[in-house]
């Protein structure tokens, strides 16, 4: 699936232009899955440079969003390589197998699916339920590893900027 998003993007006439600028490199591939459909793929670059980052939307057709400021832990986001990963599908087949073992009671309606570098290339997918919890699982990209997971309860968030 990655591949098939990131030949549409790179085929694209926006995409060709916005390449011509040597400065922006790939940090980051996003979607979220609602009823087992997938929503827009959103695809970041970032310039270290500028400190700012481009996401481009991959749907139906490509749009290129503006140049942004970054939200970010460290001083510069790192860059994403796509060599040797697992694929998508078998990143939420895993992050499934987990979810049935280790939080059966968790009725998942939401998965947001991100593959970025946090030191190493990471699948990092949040599950949603609708018991009003979040698991979060990070997976090795390279091998399937379940690194860590953790679960949370999203009335949490709510108490902490009230």
């Amino acid at each position: 699936m990655i591949e098939k998003v990131m030949a549409k993007l790179e085929k694209s006439a926006v995409f060709k232009k916005f390449k011509q600028d040597k400065d922006f490199y790939l940090t980051h591939i996003f979607t979220m899955i609602e009823e087992k459909k997938e929503q827009i793929w959103q695809i970041g670059f970032y310039n270290k440079k500028k400190d700012k980052m481009i996401v481009f939307e991959v749907d139906g057709k490509i749009t290129q969003g503006k140049e942004e400021e970054v939200f970010k832990k460290e001083k510069f986001v790192k860059k994403l390589e796509l060599k040797e990963i697992i694929p998508y599908e078998k990143a939420l087949e895993i992050a499934d197998d987990l979810q049935k073992t280790e939080y059966p009671a968790e009725m998942v309606n939401r998965r947001i699916v991100i593959l970025q570098n946090l030191d190493e290339t990471v699948w990092n997918i949040t599950l949603i339920s609708m018991q009003f919890n979040i698991v979060n699982i990070k997976i090795k990209a390279s091998d399937g590893t379940i690194l860590k997971h953790h679960r949370e309860s999203l009335l949490r968030f709510g108490k902490e900027t009230l």
